[in-house]
């Protein structure tokens, strides 16, 4: 049985999902997508004919070796013999506070250190990135640090590298789009955590704070739920990522959030049956990338 840890901690999360038709021959007719969050690996293979997730797999990260992503990557395919297979696509997900919103309709290729500067420091030791996500009517600029880049890379030379604030937007957009009242959806890491507000098909906020206690995320969540003029005791808020309903942490949110509850899979794909034993929330921007395909 996983670990369960309270938000916030370091204590690692390990699930291993595999479906019984997924091996090394069928991965040729998958796409692969890695995730990097704050001390957690996770691994996914998704079927793009039949839309459906076959593989997860989420486990600790060596602390001894973190920012040395040559080895660390080389240590993982060692341990994990799906990731030596054969991929139609891969994706590389990473999760840091580090990017910015732009709407589609203002932006410039040309531009992208400028609108990159709005709200973060730029340094040579990053490259910057875009994403355009659809749903959201907009494009996500971000940083990839150097080292990181070169060390995905040199394992995975086609992979594309995205940020965890695409897929967790375009499911966003994805929910509800008749529902005229406002929804917030908020993607917990073990640092860090990302919030959206929208109404009806329009995307009104999207912001990331870094926290250390559980005192810290109520503190942030209210704050944004009076700049965007929600009510706590009747607007309904969406979790997903390392949030468990038996915590600490829950009990002290649903004391001033009435209405919790936490992110479905995407409708739109298939799972294997093996799904049903893990709580999805916990891996919902993964089950999302297909979104930014």
């Amino acid at each position: 049985m996983p670990t369960i840890p309270e938000t916030g901690s370091k204590i690692p999360i390990e699930h291993n999902i595999r479906d019984d038709s997924f091996n090394r021959e069928t991965s040729s007719q998958c796409n692969l997508y890695l995730m990097l969050a704050d001390d957690q690996w996770i691994h996914a293979a998704f079927d793009g004919y039949a839309q459906k997730f076959l593989l997860l797999k989420s486990y600790p990260r060596n602390s001894r070796i973190i920012f040395d992503y040559v080895r660390e990557i080389t240590q993982l395919k060692a341990l994990h013999e799906e990731l030596s297979y054969h991929y139609k696509t891969i994706t590389f997900c990473i999760s840091h506070r580090k990017a910015t919103l732009v709407p589609q309709s203002l932006f410039l290729p040309e531009l992208l250190k400028n609108y990159y500067e709005l709200n973060h420091p730029y340094t040579p030791a990053e490259e910057l990135n875009s994403a355009s996500l659809k749903k959201s009517q907009a494009e996500l600029v971000y940083a990839v640090e150097r080292y990181m880049s070169q060390g995905i890379r040199k394992h995975f030379p086609n992979a594309k590298i995205i940020h965890a604030a695409a897929p967790f937007l375009e499911n966003t957009m994805a929910r509800s789009k008749n529902e005229k009242a406002p929804l917030a959806f908020v993607d917990v890491d073990q640092t860090h955590f990302r919030i959206a507000v929208k109404r009806g098909d329009t995307l009104e906020l999207y912001n990331t704070f870094q926290y250390k206690t559980k005192t810290d995320l109520l503190y942030y969540l209210l704050f944004v739920s009076d700049q965007a003029q929600l009510n706590p005791d009747k607007d309904t808020y969406y979790f997903s990522g390392f949030l468990y309903k038996n915590s600490e942490t829950f009990d002290l949110l649903f004391e001033y959030f009435r209405n919790i509850e936490f992110t479905p899979l995407p409708n739109s794909f298939h799972y294997s049956y093996r799904f049903n034993a893990i709580p999805a929330h916990f891996y919902a921007t993964v089950f999302s990338l297909p979104l930014c395909e």
